[in-house]
């Protein structure tokens, strides 16, 4: 008997398995991952274990509530609500962990996934089944992103340092390379975000 066979709350569109690593990440790195609740009538408090984060926006808002500032390992996601995240992941212990929902009932669903920290983890494996390049990188005037189609929309955010948004767009099915203008940023450090995925790269002129 699969003692899952009831599920129906996913996580990307996937329900938990129990072998399947759904996430690579490496010691000690600082990332922005993004949670998005699609359903219109239910709220989630997503935590992720070993890993403190600090919530970065709202709904696109960085006015952040007094009680939510700081470094977090659970946040509530409201209904038709996208919650952006800046993760510090361990620079130690090694391994398996979960994320998931915080509803007993939405995790024994299958709301939850398996991220694994390890710092044997490639590039390839980091950014996962949608794996993306952004070219050239440092760049000046233009960049290119190229990555796997997907039989779904993808939301592309380029942020700053500091998390704040300079750049969104969304990606239609289909499609495998994007170009976008930069010439009206300035020069330093962005990173470029797809979905949970995320690179660093830099403007210099």
């Amino acid at each position: 008997m699969n003692p899952f066979q009831n599920m129906r709350h996913t996580i990307n569109r996937k329900l938990f398995e129990m072998e399947r690593v759904d996430q690579y990440v490496r010691p000690g790195e600082l990332e922005i991952w993004e949670f998005e609740n699609t359903s219109d009538d239910m709220w989630h408090p997503m935590h992720i274990h070993n890993v403190q984060f600090q919530i970065l926006s709202r709904n696109g808002s960085s006015d952040i509530a007094l009680h939510e500032r700081g470094w977090k390992d659970t946040v509530l996601v409201n209904q038709s609500e996208k919650v952006q995240l800046l993760v510090k992941f361990s620079e130690e212990n090694e391994g398996l962990y979960l994320m998931h929902c915080h509803i007993l009932e939405h995790e024994d669903e299958g709301m939850m996934m398996n991220f694994l920290l390890s710092s044997t983890v490639s590039v390839e494996k980091q950014v996962g089944e949608n794996t993306f390049s952004i070219m050239p990188n440092p760049a000046s005037e233009e960049s290119r992103i190229a990555f796997n189609e997907a039989a779904y929309p993808r939301e592309l955010s380029i942020r700053e340092v500091t998390g704040k948004t300079v750049y969104s767009a969304t990606i239609l099915p289909g499609t495998a390379e994007y170009t976008f203008n930069i010439r009206h940023l300035p020069v330093g450090n962005y990173y470029c975000t797809i979905g949970m995925q995320t690179i660093q790269f830099v403007i210099s002129r």
